[in-house]
């Protein structure tokens, strides 16, 4: 599960690296601006990734050891799979936004510190979440049963 995460969190870098390619133009100002988002973007983004994988392996660990029947099983890591994809798309979306409208050297300054503070309180994050994504997918599973 954590390599189909990480393939599709290589193929959103890449869509965000060519849409800053695209955007620089030769001597131009704001190219060195282009390029510091890019790369703090991506550095929030391997941040994300890690803790969106620690995540999932805690819920995934969670729902093997559930004792529930294999079905259900499925169907929960289905909705787990459903809301990592949710998180990855978020990333993608936001990313695209802040390298084409937002992208400013405050926001840089932000984001970098923000990425710098969530890779820090990472493993609290995961001990925090867990619990609430693992109901999430107990929820969602129910739902869509119904």
């Amino acid at each position: 599960m954590q390599k189909r995460t990480s393939g599709i969190f290589i193929i959103i870098t890449g869509i965000l690296i060519a849409i800053g390619r695209i955007l620089l133009n030769d001597n131009n100002s704001l190219d060195l601006l282009t390029v510091m988002a890019i790369i703090n973007f991506i550095a929030l983004g391997f941040v994300f990734l890690f803790l969106v994988n620690n995540l999932v392996y805690n819920c995934k660990r969670r729902i093997d050891n559930s004792g529930l029947d294999s079905k259900e099983k499925r169907s929960r890591l289905s909705m787990l799979n459903f809301i990592s994809l949710i998180f990855l798309t978020l990333y993608l979306i936001l990313g695209i936004l802040y390298i084409t409208k937002f992208k400013a050297n405050k926001y840089n300054d932000a984001i970098s510190i923000f990425a710098l503070a969530l890779s820090i309180a990472t493993d609290n994050i995961v001990d925090g979440f867990t619990t609430s994504i693992y109901n999430m997918t107990k929820k969602l599973s129910s739902f869509l049963k119904k």
